[in-house]
């Protein structure tokens, strides 16, 4: 009771779509959350959005008396906020506009209302666009899980026994690394070329993690 959330997760992240489901239940349970991404990997934040975080807990803080509320800091944090939603408008993110429209109804209200949130929230639910671009979102989640869903089975069927002798390029060209990595490169800032992004991170997880473990068991030439 009383404890507030804000979930981070850079947008090349292997967890990107876990914590932007996270992020989804803690709004729709109606608990009071904030959620911001940035351009990276799975990886610390930057130091100015770790900033931004804490200047969020301080103003959620005062909610509960646990501290005096400082009245500059909310505003810039408030205003701060509804900035970044109209860019998210402004790039025909309608899906992602809302939700942080809706988020920042509920952080604030008993702390002062914040009228445009209430106002774009009718504007949007009410919008033709919007379910295309939930649709649009929803698609993209689907693709990259069942590419994901491939990755898994595949690297699985190539660590078993009786296929460590294949030679790495196989394998390589077997998990379509090279593919990846061309729509990573070539498709640099698109849906599409973060997606790659996001499944390479998932190979190279279990790349290092493959490693370790064999660092741990002592097989020097498997790590």
């Amino acid at each position: 009771r009383g404890t507030v959330y804000f979930t981070v997760v850079g947008i090349h992240d292997f967890n990107y779509w876990p914590v932007m489901d996270l992020s989804d239940q803690l709004r729709a349970y109606g608990l009071i959350s904030e959620h911001a991404t940035f351009a990276g990997p799975h990886a610390w934040p930057p130091a100015d959005l770790l900033r931004q975080a804490l200047e969020w807990f301080d103003v959620q803080a005062s909610r509960n008396l646990a501290r005096p509320r400082d009245e500059e800091l909310a505003k810039r944090v408030r205003e701060r906020s509804q900035a970044g939603i109209r860019q998210l408008e402004k790039e025909g993110l309608l899906a992602d506009a809302l939700e942080a429209w809706e988020r920042l109804s509920l952080a604030w209200r008993g702390m002062g209302e914040v009228p445009e949130a209430e106002a774009r929230i009718r504007a949007l639910r009410d919008s033709p666009p919007l379910r295309k671009a939930q649709n649009a979102r929803a698609a993209r989640r689907r693709r990259e899980m069942e590419g994901l869903d491939r990755l898994v089975r595949q690297w699985a069927r190539l660590w078993r026994a009786e296929d460590n002798a294949l030679p790495q390029s196989q394998r390589i060209a077997a998990l379509g690394i090279r593919s990846l990595r061309r729509s990573a490169a070539k498709k640099k800032g698109t849906a599409e070329g973060d997606s790659a992004q996001r499944l390479l991170g998932h190979l190279l997880a279990q790349a290092q993690g493959r490693g370790y473990d064999a660092l741990g068991a002592g097989r020097w030439d498997d790590a």
